[in-house]
């Protein structure tokens, strides 16, 4: 059985006006899904020293290309996986990932792209890290950008 890959993140807004906060913590939720999916298609890991490997099988790239997908390593053969990226608040902490009801497959495959289990280390699908796991975060330019957001809406008192 899968388990949800996601990353939870308590974050600061203390200083944002409670009319605020729901467009701050909207605008942080589109912030980090498109800058996933924008380092995921350049073949990047937007996890801090993520691991990104940057080719395919010959016999991988065959069944891709014949499906009408990319050469390119970008985790999109049906492009259900990526469409399953969601970032959700509850109070402060945003949760970002694939969540459980994305599905048992679409989990699976995060599961083993992230090599988030041991079970996911023993499989052959070669690590491509999307989301960070516990004790990981993601690349200080996109926290700085999030609280660069969060910043946007500070109340000046």
């Amino acid at each position: 059985m899968a388990i949800p890959i996601t990353k939870k993140i308590k974050l600061d807004f203390s200083k944002v006006s409670r009319s605020d906060r729901s467009l701050a913590k909207e605008e942080v939720a589109e912030y980090i899904v498109d800058t996933i999916l924008d380092r995921v298609s350049s073949q990047s890991s937007p996890v801090s020293k993520g691991k990104f490997k940057p080719s395919l099988s010959k016999d991988y790239k065959k069944i891709k290309t014949k499906q009408g997908g990319s050469s390119k390593p970008n985790l999109e053969l049906t492009g259900d996986m990526l469409d399953s990226i969601d970032a959700r608040f509850k109070g402060s902490t945003l949760s970002v990932g694939i969540h459980k009801d994305a599905g048992e497959l679409n989990m699976l495959k995060a599961e083993n792209h992230n090599k988030f289990t041991k079970r996911a280390n023993k499989t052959s699908l070669p690590e491509r890290k999307f989301i960070p796991k516990k004790g990981e975060n993601f690349k200080r330019e996109i926290m700085r950008d999030i609280k660069d957001i969060i910043d946007s809406y500070a109340s000046e008192d």
